[in-house]
């Protein structure tokens, strides 16, 4: 929940499903590389990995 949280509360990301178990996130975003890469420093402030 803290992963989905952390990537959803981007501005851009209209939704946001993860998986641990998988090591996987799926996004829906406005398509943009600043998004994306928002997405990756939200997720390593909340504790998480994302390459």
């Amino acid at each position: 929940a803290g992963a989905r949280k952390a990537a959803g509360s981007v501005p851009g990301v209209s939704s946001a499903e993860v998986s641990l178990e998988r090591a996987e996130a799926e996004l829906e975003y406005d398509g943009k590389a600043e998004t994306l890469e928002a997405v990756k420093k939200a997720l390593g402030r909340a504790g998480f990995t994302a390459g």
